[in-house]
């Protein structure tokens, strides 16, 4: 079923709106960067 990868709170898109929300506390541009990169790419991962 594809809900259950995707939803719940260890699912692909809790994880990638934990990684996305986080990056706008970080006070260097790399470690924002990075952040975002980690979250898109858990995007990726339900697709």
């Amino acid at each position: 079923m594809i809900v259950l990868p995707l939803g719940g709170p260890d699912g692909e898109l809790s994880a990638s709106m934990r990684y996305l929300s986080q990056r706008y506390t970080m006070p260097y541009k790399e470690c924002m960067a990075t952040l975002t990169d980690i979250g898109t790419e858990e995007c990726a991962h339900g697709r």
